[in-house]
């Protein structure tokens, strides 16, 4: 049985953008961009046949070190979320720019923007029902991919914290909300097993993530 192969395209023309023409796109272009959708690489798949394995292993490795976020001033924010936001490289960790309460690392873990202090971390509490039992969830949003680290943990005190799946657990997928920062929306819960537990507080902490090459 013969196999029927279509082309479907990543970037489509709109009646409001007309991205293929403003981004100077030509048939078979592949074009590498960061998490802001700034252009890293351009390549045409007719001129640069991926069936040479020059230009193949160009390619891979031109999207190998795309997914590697630089941090040149190894303060554990990729550059290219600070330089998205603020065109440099000063936001620190903890420094609050928009002066909202929410520190850089936050704001940039849990996919809220820096520069607006209408925008902060938000936690939406659920209830999820495995089994027919009830437990805690909490749905929010994080900046997808490696660069970002959190932990999610439970208490019963607001004194001891737990992590791991015995305590809670992402369910689900990551769903991406092609935002154009980066954002995605996760969803955490209690196992079924936790049903019977007393009262039980949820939360989610950025954790700094050592930069390649620096010291801990």
């Amino acid at each position: 049985m013969a196999k029927t192969f279509n082309v479907l395209p990543w970037l489509q023309d709109t009646t409001a953008a007309e991205v293929w023409t403003r981004w100077q796109i030509a048939y078979r272009d592949v074009l590498v961009v960061d998490a802001f959708n700034r252009p890293l690489l351009r390549d045409n798949l007719t001129s640069h046949d991926l069936g040479q394995p020059q230009y193949y292993n160009a390619l891979k490795a031109a999207l190998l070190a795309a997914a590697v976020p630089a941090d040149t001033d190894a303060d554990g924010l990729p550059d290219d979320w600070e330089l998205g936001w603020f065109g440099n490289l000063s936001p620190t960790p903890t420094s609050d720019e928009d002066g909202d309460g929410a520190d850089s690392l936050s704001e940039f873990t849990f996919g809220s923007s820096p520069a607006s202090a209408a925008s902060v971390p938000t936690f939406l509490p659920v209830v999820a029902r495995p089994g027919g039992s009830q437990v805690l969830a909490m749905v929010f949003r994080r900046f997808v991919g490696s660069a970002a680290e959190l932990v999610v943990e439970t208490s019963s005190d607001l004194v001891t914290w737990s992590s791991g799946p015995t305590e809670v657990f992402r369910s689900g997928t990551v769903r991406n909300l092609y935002d154009g920062v980066g954002g995605a929306e996760v969803r955490y819960q209690q196992p079924s097993g936790a049903a019977n537990r007393p009262a039980v507080f949820m939360r989610a902490r950025a954790i700094l993530k050592t930069p390649a090459g620096s010291q801990p």
